[in-house]
């Protein structure tokens, strides 16, 4: 995500919303730990989080799709 955000003169903070795609729910707490290593946690983007029963590839525990917006 870094690269892309990059690559449009974009950054983590750009980010407006994220959709994560997890394979087991339950492991949100830690996926939300990581997050808010990247994330700004005072002015955090809009989230929202889906299960899914199998991924694209499936070696894949976690998809995540973000919308950045350049002012």
């Amino acid at each position: 995500m870094k690269a892309a955000l990059e690559s449009s003169e974009l950054n983590i903070n750009d980010v407006i919303k994220l959709t994560l795609f997890l394979t087991d729910i339950s492991q949100m707490a830690i996926v939300r730990d990581i997050r808010d290593q990247y994330i700004n946690t005072n002015n955090p983007p809009a989230s929202s989080a889906v299960e899914v029963n199998r991924p694209i590839h499936d070696e894949l525990l976690i998809k995540t799709e973000a919308i950045a917006v350049a002012n």
